[in-house]
């Protein structure tokens, strides 16, 4: 599991920045480039993508905005000894670490699967128990009615034979 790695260097945050427009540049998916710095930089793809996404393209816009501030980048072939830095022994075993967690995203999957089975499953037994309910109810309903018809006779025939005695 990785650690968790809050704040972000300026060297961390310049290697991202370029990978990303790097990546933008020669046409490829931003999700690659958050692939690709987080496995230099020992962090998830998804945690790059929110640097990216919250604070780093924002500043882009900004010095896009402010024509004094401008990002030099690389030709894309060129290595700079920042990813040589960055590559270290810990990051490869990070991102190796990131790739068999690929295997956990199967297994979510496949439980995701079973639990939406589960569920249409469960659906389908609550609309039979609600049916079984409403029948149940209207013979009650029928039954009630045939217990305050023959309540009702008992009255009028004590009520008969109380007058019937009575003369």
């Amino acid at each position: 599991m990785k650690n968790r790695r809050d704040k972000w260097t300026d060297k961390e945050n310049h290697l991202l920045k370029r990978i990303v427009l790097e990546h933008m540049q020669t046409g490829a998916t931003k999700t690659a480039a958050y692939k690709k710095a987080a496995a230099l930089l020992g962090r998830t793809p998804s945690a790059c993508g929110h640097r990216w996404n919250h604070v780093l393209s924002k500043e882009e816009k900004t010095a896009a905005a402010t024509p004094t501030i401008q990002l030099q980048l690389p030709a894309p072939n060129e290595h700079t000894t920042l990813e040589a830095e960055a590559l270290t022994l810990n990051t490869v075993i990070q991102f190796l670490q990131s790739l068999t967690s690929g295997e956990q995203y199967e297994d979510l999957a496949e439980q995701n699967k079973k639990l939406k089975e589960e569920y249409e499953e469960l659906r389908k037994q609550s609309s039979s128990l609600e049916k079984s309910y409403h029948q149940k109810k209207e013979q009650h309903q029928v039954l009630v009615q045939k217990y305050e018809t023959i309540a009702n006779i008992l009255t009028e025939t004590e009520s008969l034979l109380g007058e019937h005695l009575a003369h």
